[in-house]
C-alpha cells in the first residue's frame, strides 16, 4: 500500500492528513469511538509557518502532547473546550441542592464579579499555578479585597479544581497553594477578630439602648446566649423553656433571593451540632419574660409547625428582621459614640457577640471544683454548637485584657507557694 504524503513529500503517520487549504490535522479517538481533532498550519517543528498565517504548535508537537496525556489516562478531549467560567459554574450547579441559600450567593457573588472576568476566558488544562497566584494578588492589590473573601473565591476555584482532576480533564490542581503563596509574598492576612472587653460590651449594649432602644433585647440576648445571629432571629415561643430555663436551638432564619425574589426562610443550623440546648441566664429570660407579655401572645405553635410568622423579633411593623439590620444598627451606634468619645469602640459585627461570650465562657469555666477542665471545654463547646473543639479554642477563645493582669497576679501567687 503507498505511503501518504503531504504535498511536499513528508510521509504522514497514522491519524495525519492535510486538508485542501493547506493545514494539518490529527485525528485520535475518545473511550467511546468519537473523533476528535487537532490542526496546524505546519507538520513539523522545523517546518515553516505559510506566509500570513498565524504561528502555532507543529502538529507532530501537539500530537506528542496529546499522545503523553492519553497515556496518563487524561480525557483530554473533555479539556478542549473547558473554561475555568464552564468549570465553576458546573460545579455550583452540581453543588446547589446541597448548599443552603446564602451560600449559594456568596459563591456566585465571587464568581460574577472576580473569577469571571479574570480567569473565566482561560482553558482549564492551560491555567498553571502562576495564574492562580496572579489572580490572588489582583483581588488584594487591585480590589482590595479582604483576606476572608479571598478565601471564599480560592474555596470554590480550589473545588471546582479538584473536579477536574477526579474527573481526568487534568492531573493537577493549580488553585492549591495559591492563595498561601500570595499570603506568604504579601502578608496577606485574614483580619483577627477580637472579643469585646467587658467594659466596651457594657458601653455598647447602653448606646444600643439609647439610641435603638426596641433592639436593645435582642441585643443583649445575643451577647448573652452565645446564638448566632440567624439562630436569634429564627427563635420562636415554642423554643423557650421558661421552668427549665432553657433555649431550644433549632433553625436559624435567612433573607436572600429565592427565585428572583427576596424573602425569609428557615433554613437548618450552620452544623449538624448547631441543634443544641443553651442555659438561659437570668437577665436573659427576665427580658424574654418582658418581650412575651408585650406581644400578648395567645397561642405557642409546636417547633414542627412554625413559619417566619411565628418569630419572636419583630420590626415595629410586625415584620420579621434579618442579619443587616443589626450589622447596620451596631455600626451606626458605634459611629456615633465614636464621634464624641475619645476612648473609641472598635468596629464590629454582630457577631463579635458570640466571641465576646465565648471568651466571659471560658474564663468562669477555665477551673472547677468537681469538673475537668476537658469536662468544661466540652460543655461550653455544647453550648456554641461547635462540631469541634478546636474551633472553640483556636477561633473564638482569647484572653482578654481585663483578664490578663488577674491572670497574672494568680501566677505569681502560685509561684510563692510553691
Amino acid at each position: 500500500m503507498a505511503k501518504r504524503k503531504s504535498e511536499n513529500g513528508i510521509v504522514l503517520k497514522t491519524g495525519e492528513s492535510q486538508l485542501a487549504d493547506g493545514r494539518f490535522r490529527y485525528r485520535y479517538y475518545d473511550d467511546v469511538g468519537k473523533a476528535h481533532d487537532i490542526y496546524s498550519w505546519r507538520l513539523r517543528a522545523e517546518d515553516p509557518v505559510p506566509e500570513g498565517k498565524r504561528y502555532g504548535a507543529s502538529l507532530r508537537e501537539q500530537e506528542a502532547e496529546i499522545k503523553r496525556q492519553l497515556e496518563d489516562g487524561l480525557r483530554i478531549w473533555e479539556a478542549s473546550g473547558l473554561t475555568v467560567e464552564k468549570l465553576c459554574r458546573e460545579y455550583m450547579e452540581e453543588q446547589k441542592p446541597f448548599w443552603k441559600p446564602n451560600s449559594y450567593t456568596t459563591y456566585e457573588l465571587q464568581f460574577k464579579n472576580y473569577i469571571v472576568p479574570l480567569l473565566g476566558k482561560k482553558k482549564v488544562a492551560k491555567v498553571t499555578t502562576a495564574d492562580m497566584e496572579n489572580y490572588f494578588l489582583s483581588l488584594v492589590n487591585d480590589y482590595e479585597m479582604k483576606a476572608s473573601s479571598a478565601e471564599i473565591s480560592s474555596k470554590l476555584l480550589n473545588s471546582a479544581f479538584k473536579t477536574a482532576v477526579k474527573r481526568r480533564i487534568i492531573q493537577v490542581n493549580p488553585c492549591s497553594g495559591a492563595l498561601g503563596a500570595v499570603k506568604k509574598k504579601t502578608g496577606f492576612v485574614k483580619e483577627q477578630k477580637h472579643a469585646l472587653e467587658a467594659e466596651e460590651l457594657n458601653i455598647l449594649l447602653e448606646c444600643i439602648r439609647d439610641q435603638s432602644p426596641e433592639r436593645y433585647i435582642p441585643c443583649y440576648i445575643l451577647a448573652w446566649s452565645g446564638l448566632r445571629i440567624g439562630e436569634l432571629i429564627g427563635l420562636c415561643w415554642c423554643d423557650i423553656d421558661f421552668d427549665n430555663e432553657i433555649i431550644h436551638v433549632r433553625r436559624t432564619m435567612e433573607y436572600s433571593k429565592i427565585n428572583g425574589k427576596m424573602q425569609f426562610y428557615f433554613n437548618t443550623p450552620k452544623t449538624a451540632a448547631g441543634k443544641r440546648e443553651i442555659p438561659m441566664l437570668k437577665d436573659v429570660k427576665k427580658l424574654l419574660l418582658q418581650v412575651r407579655k408585650e406581644s400578648k401572645i395567645i397561642k405557642i405553635v409546636p417547633p414542627e409547625k412554625v413559619s417566619v410568622d411565628d418569630v419572636i423579633f419583630r420590626s415595629s411593623r410586625g415584620n420579621p428582621v434579618n442579619a443587616f439590620e443589626f450589622r447596620f444598627l451596631i455600626e451606626k451606634v458605634i459611629e456615633n459614640y465614636n464621634k464624641s468619645h475619645n476612648d473609641k469602640l472598635p468596629h464590629v459585627s454582630p457577631h463579635i457577640f458570640r466571641h465576646t461570650f465565648t471568651c466571659w465562657l471560658i474564663e468562669n469555666f477555665s477551673c472547677g471544683e468537681h469538673a475537668s477542665l476537658l469536662d468544661n471545654l466540652k460543655y461550653i463547646q455544647r453550648i456554641l454548637g461547635h462540631t469541634d473543639a478546636s474551633t472553640t479554642l483556636n477561633v473564638y477563645s482569647e484572653l482578654r485584657k481585663d483578664k490578663l493582669a488577674e491572670k497574672h497576679e494568680l501566677l505569681k501567687q502560685k509561684a510563692m507557694n510553691e
